[in-house]
């Protein structure tokens, strides 16, 4: 079983949210959401009964979590999954992946180098 968290609660969210957390896709399951708008989050973990927080970057371990997808506004991505990244974790990052070819889409190639991910 896979285990995702979803960063991000908005809009695109809700769909990642259906299918994962209510066993549409065999062998992946939903067992977390980070957003900084703790009622988005609170609203998704109580909805699905997972855990939340604001800020991977507080709870970085995330127990059993094997994939984040990254579901945040466009201009966070890079920012978002080199974070993922650097916690360990995989990453699914919504279109665009990157704003910028240079400047986002590179530094994402590294951390993901750098992490054998």
């Amino acid at each position: 079983m896979i285990n995702f968290t979803l960063r991000g609660c908005g809009r695109i969210a809700k769909r990642h949210a259906n299918l994962l957390g209510t066993g549409q896709i065999p062998g992946a399951r939903l067992a977390a959401v980070c957003d900084e708008d703790r009622k988005r989050m609170a609203c998704f973990a109580a909805r699905y009964q997972i855990r939340g927080c604001e800020s991977l970057d507080d709870r970085p371990e995330l127990p059993g979590v094997g994939v984040v997808s990254v579901l945040t506004p466009s201009g966070l991505h890079a920012d978002h999954a080199v974070r993922t990244l650097k916690h360990g974790k995989h990453g699914v990052v919504e279109e665009p992946r990157a704003l910028t070819l240079v400047e986002d889409a590179a530094r994402m190639i590294e951390a993901a180098d750098a992490a054998g991910r």
